[in-house]
């Protein structure tokens, strides 16, 4: 059970990431909170799910991504379970386009971009692993664990 008080955000900026916890084990709240144009995501990365809050209208929205599987899955390493495919995401808008990352391996991630009723109308593949991407004026920015990398926005918007 989620419960969001809209005041609790007022001053949190654009692409403000609210809370984020790292993944070692399925009974952690594998969760990261975005707040993104009036909205916000949170992204449940053991799913194939993102939940969307109008911070306007305090509405959800369940945003479902069926290439993805709708659960991960694991595999013991001592005392934790780790997921043998990577299923952490982020989202982000961009011109009111929703954009959902996923990790194929440590060498490869897919950038999905859907409408707000959650269909997906392209698919973007890197040759890189990419722990959190944003829009900087017409620039999307991926951050990989020891790069950045720049890509102009209009390649996501065609």
């Amino acid at each position: 059970r989620i419960t969001v008080k809209k005041f609790s955000f007022t001053n949190f900026s654009e692409s403000s990431i609210l809370f984020s916890m790292p993944i070692r084990d399925l009974s952690e709240a594998a969760i990261k909170l975005n707040v993104h144009g009036g909205h916000l995501f949170l992204n449940l990365y053991l799913t194939n799910k993102t939940l969307v809050l109008d911070l306007n209208t305090l509405e959800f929205n369940t945003l479902t991504n069926h290439f993805l599987p709708p659960e991960a899955e694991f595999s013991h390493n001592g005392p934790y379970k780790l997921p043998i495919r990577p299923v952490w995401r982020t989202n982000a808008l961009i011109e009111n386009m929703i954009f959902q990352l996923r990790n194929v391996s440590d060498s490869k991630s897919e950038l999905y971009r859907s409408d707000w009723n959650g269909t997906i109308d392209a698919l973007f593949t890197f040759n890189h692993y990419t722990t959190n991407f944003f829009a900087v004026e017409d620039e999307i920015w991926m951050f990989s664990p020891d790069s950045l990398y720049k890509y102009p926005k209009s390649r996501f918007l065609r």
